[in-house]
């Protein structure tokens, strides 16, 4: 009985193998070839409009003098630090923020020295007009859908919360694709360390104070709010 299991067995085994048709690596006595299936690789959006970091001196506007510029800002214009030039005209500087916080996220600047969002006057408009044109311009050229969509960030970070004493607008798109914390943190506009740029522009039209307070230091700032508490 056991012997006839055995046949049975064995008969089966040999069946099922010769229903199999053999691969050509059997044939030759290979081992099988593992084919890799190809895969799908996601293209950073971002990739495509990363520019190479250049040391570069800009030409600057009639009556600029870039030495009279203290700040790293002073020194990209001199084309003492290199930067990922994005857009360039007469009186602005557009390239790439060195810590970005969205796929695009450029710093316009203006090529004569100011200071903050504080120093501007209602003389300045036509400037800030400029430097708002440049960064649509920049969404439209990378993130289309992002101007369509109303997708995006122009804004400036009020003293004492900027990092460069030099002026800077913030070109944030899309803004869908940041991280909860800066999008709703240090890029919230309307915040007292945050404004939007077309506020800025409004209250100048009317004659008002850029940003609706007053020039505080770091120091002053927490002391204000010891207060508070």
């Amino acid at each position: 009985m056991i012997i006839s299991r055995a046949i049975l067995l064995q008969g089966m085994l040999t069946f099922f193998a010769s229903t199999r048709s053999p691969s050509p690596s059997s044939a030759t006595g290979d081992q099988p070839q593992i084919v890799e299936q190809p895969t799908e690789h996601k293209v950073n959006p971002k990739s495509s409009f990363e520019k190479a970091k250049i040391y570069q001196q800009h030409t600057a506007p009639n009556g600029i003098n870039y030495d009279q510029n203290p700040t790293v800002f002073g020194k990209v214009l001199r084309g003492e630090l290199p930067a990922s030039i994005l857009e360039e005209t007469n009186d602005t500087l557009a390239f790439e923020d060195r810590a970005p916080r969205a796929p695009l996220h450029a710093l316009v600047i203006p090529k004569r020295y100011v200071q903050s969002v504080f120093s501007l006057q209602t003389t300045d408009l036509p400037l800030l007009e400029e430097m708002h044109q440049v960064a649509l311009d920049l969404v439209q050229k990378q993130y289309p859908e992002a101007i369509t969509n109303g997708d995006y960030i122009l804004c400036y970070h009020v003293p004492p919360f900027n990092s460069v004493a030099h002026l800077h607008l913030h070109v944030l798109a899309p803004a869908s694709q940041m991280k909860l914390i800066y999008r709703h943190g240090e890029y919230q506009v309307g915040t007292r360390w945050c404004t939007d740029e077309e506020s800025v522009r409004n209250r100048l039209k009317m004659n008002r104070r850029p940003v609706p307070y007053k020039y505080a230091s770091v120091g002053d700032f927490f002391s204000a709010y010891k207060e508070w508490f």
